[in-house]
């Protein structure tokens, strides 16, 4: 008696521990963290900066030739001095976009980048609205 109690507790204690294993959790694809996906306004914010530079480099090559009214970037004979202006317009996307991507960068999320479409925006159409003037001067003689 004493043999088959033992034989039946062994039993009881090797299937039990059998179905140990298959209680333990099971690492699924479930559990892995995913890399969360990029919002929309990332990527307008990404395209207000090509919006920015191509309304400086619209208005830069507008101003090649012309008359230029703001004595920083006019030579002495008050044409378009077009290293000074390029240099201008070069600092000025520089400056905003490499600051932007510094905040961004440092920030680690994309709180800002609605802001900082819209600062795009503005300076783009401002270049672009001096393009569309410069188109309506005529060349300087």
């Amino acid at each position: 008696m004493k043999r088959t109690l033992g034989v039946c507790l062994l039993t009881l204690i090797s299937a039990l521990s059998s179905h140990a294993q298959e209680i333990r959790p099971i690492i699924t694809i479930a559990n892995v963290q995913e890399k969360p996906h990029t919002p929309a306004r990332h990527w307008a914010w990404i395209g207000s900066m090509g919006f920015l530079a191509a309304g400086q480099f619209m208005d830069y090559q507008s101003s090649l030739g012309k008359h230029e009214v703001n004595p920083i970037i006019g030579n002495s004979n008050g044409q378009f001095n077009a290293s000074r202006g390029l240099s201008l317009k070069l600092a000025i996307v520089g400056g905003a976009i490499g600051t932007q991507v510094l905040v961004h960068h440092f920030s680690h999320n994309h709180h800002s980048d609605v802001m900082f479409s819209g600062a795009n925006t503005v300076m783009g159409s401002i270049g672009l609205a001096t393009a569309i003037h410069n188109y309506g001067v005529p060349q300087a003689k």
